[in-house]
């Protein structure tokens, strides 16, 4: 039997990872316009090669946009 497993993001669950606890997981995620994509990989906190944004919850504006 074949299961389909949607590309996501999320924690790589190392044991003594520092970015895991912050890690959202997510299948899709929107821009500041609200436009939303889709997870083309899997993308976990060792992942190389990715851009990414850190959201205030407070706030609900995105903070700061960084590149690994």
């Amino acid at each position: 039997m074949f299961f389909w497993v949607p590309n996501r993001s999320g924690p790589c669950e190392a044991q003594r990872c520092s970015i895991c606890p912050y890690m959202m997981e997510a299948e899709k995620f929107s821009d500041t316009t609200g436009k939303t994509y889709n997870e083309r990989n899997e993308v976990t906190c060792k992942s190389t090669n990715v851009v990414y944004s850190v959201h205030c919850e407070r706030c609900k504006t995105f903070v700061y946009v960084g590149e690994t």
